[in-house]
């Protein structure tokens, strides 16, 4: 899945809803005949990808009917479907919900997926050939495929938990640091498909009884993970049916702010009505266990023409609400754009800067949080204008630039982005550090530099399938990144592209385009500011993030050159190290997120 579509949004498919999820059925059964039949190949782990997008593309586009399959029995399939689907459908909810980057996402439900698909034996052993032999050869299989394409979650997923584990899920729930967080969502996802899904006689929970027995038996992070299900879809799902006041029936549809729309139940015909009524919470008195549907194209009718209506006039449709629509990274806030166009007018109305930064919150908390820190008597600031006066307007220029970009970088999570984060903030700290020692940088200007450089960390696709990263050990190296990727160039592509769409300096995009390029030491061309502060400071960073080292002044013939360039005798260099080493407030787990590789 491309980076892209974490930010775009996804086009509301064009055909019928129940084709598409008639579709998406019929897709799942091929995948697990073709893992059943054939050898695991790299296909496999194609197909399960493609099948992983279409499920989030579908749900966020028609989120309502499909998250209404789960109150659905199919009583055509066997309980093992019903299972995996409604194992597969529930995480991809529970991982939308969570704001989590659509790569990461997508690799989530294809450990689901594959997960479900080699624990057939003991999931549903009335309705399957599979031994528990077969199904082990399977997922060893497919973990060394993956291991060969690095999918790094997909494969912590596999291997968190053993299918002979399956009935103790419930011990699962409440143990403390048994999995990783991600993989705790496929603990979730096996543990509701295990209460809500019907199988033979024995109904299952109605989603709303699932989720209130699902908050009883989990830890702290299982309650972290289901808490924004409470505010979308709520405490009861589409397609439940419904008793209401008056000894009333009827099917829930979904709701807005406080009106739950739902179809009344016409008792003589046995049928739904074809009108949407409006009930309060209130007048709801009991939710029914999962329905068995034997016609999909029933779902077509209820969430039908009313239905779309409905959500055209609602100004927040249930599509924002699942997962709110992104920002492009490469488009700064326009509100952002108003405010540096300002500031590079000769005569700036300070009192027209003023209402456009506090005409966005978060800029104008901001401003009076870094002028705040730099406050020598630790004086809180408390206005915008106060903050102004003492960041200064250019200092202020790259404040808020350098706030909106992380608030881009960092919208939607993946398994690495707190230590990079980590790690760009430690690169940052040493940036500015640096500055202080040269007339011509401001600390400011430095920091935001930096996460312009090190953007590229948040935006490479394939640190979003990682959940660790290598890094390389080299000489060869250092004026690079020393992560180690199969494009790794594209992390400087990435930044100087970013750069470029926020018309940042000139000076800054020629170091972005430079760095990259391979040169003798000494150079034999000089080279910018920007240039020699930012692989300074990167390869500070990047020795003590990584290996735990701060290098020696004296004897390293590298160190003293750029130094020289940027005017850092032996003592401020000692100096940059205490100072950053103080107050960059940064730590990093080496022990469980970085490898290390020689070069």
């Amino acid at each position: 899945m491309s980076t892209e579509a974490d930010t775009t949004g996804t086009a509301i498919p064009a055909e019928p809803i129940s084709q598409v999820i008639s579709a998406l059925y019929k897709k799942l059964i091929r995948l697990n005949t073709r893992f059943d039949t054939q050898t695991v190949s790299a296909q496999h782990i194609e197909l399960t990808e493609q099948l992983a997008e279409q499920i989030l593309e579908s749900l966020i586009a028609s989120p309502n009917p499909l998250l209404a399959q789960l109150h659905f029995n199919k009583p055509n399939l066997p309980y093992f479907f019903n299972f995996q689907f409604n194992s597969i459908i529930f995480a991809a909810l529970l991982v939308l919900r969570n704001n989590l980057n659509l790569t990461t996402a997508q690799q989530i439900l294809c450990g689901i997926i594959t997960w479900t698909i080699t624990a057939k034996a003991q999931i549903d052993d009335a309705h399957t050939n599979a031994s528990a032999a077969q199904n082990n050869q399977v997922k060893a299989q497919t973990i060394r495929v993956l291991n060969h394409f690095q999918r790094q979650i997909w494969v912590s997923l596999l291997t968190s938990i053993s299918a002979s584990e399956l009935p103790k899920l419930s011990g699962f729930m409440q143990a403390r640091n048994t999995t990783s967080p991600h993989s705790n969502f496929l603990i979730l996802a096996l543990y509701f498909a295990t209460l809500i899904t019907r199988k033979s006689h024995k109904p299952g929970l109605s989603y709303t009884h699932a989720l209130q027995k699902m908050v009883q038996n989990s830890h702290s992070i299982g309650l972290g993970q289901l808490e924004p299900l409470l505010d979308y879809p709520g405490i009861f799902l589409p397609g439940s049916a419904l008793t209401i006041s008056g000894h009333q029936h009827a099917l829930y549809l979904g709701k807005h702010q406080s009106e739950f729309y739902t179809l009344a139940y016409n008792a003589a015909e046995k049928r739904y009505s074809d009108d949407i009524s409006v009930i309060s919470e209130a007048q709801i008195q009991k939710v029914a266990p999962p329905i068995n549907l034997n016609h999909i194209k029933l779902v077509e009718k209820w969430w039908g023409p009313q239905w779309t209506e409905v959500q055209a006039l609602n100004k927040s449709p249930d599509s924002r609400k699942l997962y709110p629509k992104g920002f492009r990274p490469d488009r700064p806030p326009e509100s952002l754009v108003g405010i540096i166009e300002h500031l590079n007018q000769q005569d700036i109305e300070v009192d027209k800067l003023i209402r456009l930064i506090q005409n966005e919150a978060s800029f104008a908390d901001h401003i009076q949080m870094t002028a705040t820190q730099q406050s020598r008597e630790n004086i809180k600031i408390k206005s915008v204008k106060h903050g102004l006066l003492m960041n200064g307007f250019e200092r202020s220029r790259s404040v808020l630039v350098e706030r909106a970009l992380i608030t881009r970088l960092t919208q939607h999570h993946f398994p690495l982005q707190d230590v990079i984060y980590q790690f760009v903030k430690l690169w940052a700290s040493f940036a500015s550090a640096i500055a202080q020692y040269h007339p011509r940088m401001l600390p400011e200007q430095a920091s935001c530099w930096v996460y312009f450089a090190a953007s590229g960390l948040f935006t490479h696709a394939e640190l979003k399938l990682k959940q660790n990263w290598q890094f390389v050990d080299s000489e060869a190296k250092r004026d690079n990144h020393r992560i180690k990727l199969k494009e790794a160039q594209l992390l400087w592509h990435h930044a100087y592209k970013l750069a470029a769409c926020w018309a940042q300096d000139k000076e800054l995009r020629d170091a972005l385009r430079d760095i990259p390029v391979k040169q003798p030491f000494p150079p034999t061309a000089p080279r910018t500011l920007a240039h020699t502060l930012l692989n300074l400071s990167l390869n500070l960073a990047s020795s003590i993030f990584f290996k735990g080292e701060i290098p020696d002044y004296d004897s390293d013939e590298y160190l003293q050159h750029y130094c020289t360039r940027l005017r850092l005798d032996a003592a401020e260099y000692a100096t940059v190290i205490e100072e950053t080493m103080k107050n960059s407030h940064t730590y990093w787990p080496i022990s469980n997120k970085c490898v290390f590789e020689n070069g």
